[in-house]
């Protein structure tokens, strides 16, 4: 989900709308690596543990939804993935939201959030920069940042 309504008055929960992802109900996965990240600098500012724990929930499911590459499609819950863009800067916020996590967790689990993190940027940094082609503005290649706008990067 990656927008969601409430009530201004009663805080209950109306409906989902359609963002940035595939749907309503969809998890776009530049939402997911934001919220890692977003969340994990929310907890170091602040020490509140519910942020820390919030981080922890989508790191989790981030990197269970992850597809063997490390680099994810641009929404978790398309259709189909034949044919569907990925997002390489989901993935590129996600390391850092990772690395940023693991400074606030017991060692055994900050193992396990720095060493995922260094295989996204591995992999992002060996098959997905555009070191060659000066003429290229983004830094990673195949980043999709809107697709149901078509903001897909050119360069694929």
């Amino acid at each position: 989900m990656h927008i969601a309504s409430f009530d201004p008055e009663t805080g209950i929960f109306l409906e989902t709308l359609p963002g940035q992802g595939y749907g309503p109900n969809s998890a776009w996965s530049r939402g997911a690596a934001w919220a890692i990240y977003g969340l994990a600098n929310t907890y170091r500012y602040t020490g509140e543990l519910r942020y820390l724990d919030a981080a922890k929930r989508a790191a989790h499911f981030f990197l269970a939804a992850l597809p063997e590459d490390q680099v994810p499609p641009w929404d978790f819950r398309t259709e189909s993935e034949n044919g569907e863009p990925k997002d390489s800067s989901a993935a590129a916020i996600a390391a850092s939201g990772l690395l940023e996590l693991a400074k606030h967790v017991p060692q055994v689990e900050a193992h396990l959030y720095h060493r995922r993190a260094e295989r996204i940027l591995q992999v992002l940094s060996e098959g997905y920069v555009a070191w060659e082609d000066e003429t290229y503005e983004e830094i990673l290649m195949h980043g999709t940042g809107h697709k149901p706008a078509g903001q897909i990067s050119m360069y694929r």
